[in-house]
């Protein structure tokens, strides 16, 4: 990632939909039954338009730095302070790594039981994250590429596969339980796009325009959202509720002539796609790494990393209370705000603060 351009602007796309497509496969359709049925394409439309507002901060930035990205930025604009905020941000992509390897290895073990080993499972996929760390962000970006056009495909196959069995009519109307409910998961559900770390860490290497891929990564999540969860709502109806991997209930049932059960197909994306989007945030943790440490980086480094995410999964992912309690809404929906809200705001404001005085210092020495 030292040169610029090392991947395409759709590269960039799919590297954040991969990391976004995990949440939506594996989304819990129970945590939003007090806004189901139409209401959900209320809440997919304004969490796409809420976007738009949310990624400005990172934007400004990388337009008054282009060349940089968002922990280089931070730490040209104050070297001390920016590289304490700096090791946040390498602690914040490990959380998101770990968080990311433990839902894989939940889910793996609830919808596979039979002859399961969650160690085995763990120590393969930090292996594989840390191999894919050491190729770079380039065959990541490639592979991503690949699985996650392959992810739409299948989303848009299973959602064809079940048309006959829509009913229209389980859709719940509009308001149904009032406004505020819609709101409320509508606001925290916009509060938890960290896929917009990948596009302030990358943006400045690659090629074509940025804001062109945050765009079809925006609108492709939307679409395939929207999909999933109105799949979700007119196949299963009112059972969704009771299931804790809606969509792959969903997939079980669907089926072409005497070709049936997809919901394998799924879940073997599934793992890929977790296994890309763990690998892609502990790349983003050791460029925040080698900026901290600087000449004391190794590779040794990324390999201590991974141990203490392997082990921190060992611990928490086979506990579904600890599991709910790192990634409760209210925890996670808090960092987004500082992380990708408060500190480049912050940041923004020092940076034109600076700059002004650096013209105010220019003007008074061509004066004098």
């Amino acid at each position: 990632m030292n040169a610029k351009g090392t991947i395409s602007s759709f590269q960039l796309t799919m590297l954040m939909f991969v990391s976004k497509v995990t949440v939506i496969f594996s989304f819990l359709y129970n945590t939003v039954q007090s806004a189901s049925g139409y209401n959900l394409l209320i809440i997919t439309t304004g969490v796409f338009l809420l976007n738009f507002l949310t990624i400005l901060p990172f934007q400004f930035l990388l337009k008054r730095h282009p060349g940089k990205n968002l922990v280089e930025i931070i730490r040209q604009i104050s070297p001390k302070a920016g590289t304490v905020i700096v090791a946040l941000y390498g602690l914040l992509f490990m959380y998101l790594t770990t968080i990311s390897v433990s839902n894989s290895n939940y889910t793996v073990q609830a919808l596979l039981t039979e002859g399961y080993l969650a160690p085995f499972f763990v120590v393969l996929m930090v292996l594989a994250m840390i191999y894919c760390v050491f190729k770079g962000v380039e065959p990541i970006a490639r592979l991503s590429t690949i699985i996650g056009i392959s992810a739409i495909v299948i989303t848009l196959f299973i959602f064809m596969t079940l048309t006959p069995f829509f009913e229209d009519a389980v859709l719940a109307p509009l308001f149904v339980d009032g406004v505020a409910p819609v709101f409320y998961i509508l606001l925290g559900s916009a509060l938890q796009f960290f896929e917009f770390l990948i596009y302030a860490m990358l943006a400045p290497y690659t090629k074509g325009s940025k804001k062109v891929s945050f765009f079809n990564f925006n609108l492709i999540s939307y679409i395939i959202t929207s999909i999933v969860l109105i799949t979700i709502a007119v196949v299963l109806g009112g059972y969704a509720e009771t299931q804790t991997f809606s969509f792959f209930t969903a997939a079980s049932i669907s089926h072409i002539g005497i070709v049936r059960r997809f919901d394998s197909l799924y879940i073997s994306f599934w793992i890929l796609l977790a296994a890309l989007k763990s690998a892609l945030y502990l790349f983003l943790c050791s460029k925040c790494l080698q900026l901290v440490l600087k000449g004391r980086y190794t590779k040794l480094t990324i390999y201590l990393i991974g141990g203490v995410i392997a082990a921190l999964n060992l611990l928490i992912s086979n506990q579904l209370h600890w599991l709910s309690i790192v990634q409760h809404p209210y925890l996670v929906c808090s960092l987004f705000l500082v992380f990708i809200i408060l500190i480049p705001l912050i940041f923004l404001v020092a940076d034109k603060v600076k700059a002004h005085k650096a013209r105010m210092d220019r003007k008074e020495v061509s004066e004098t």
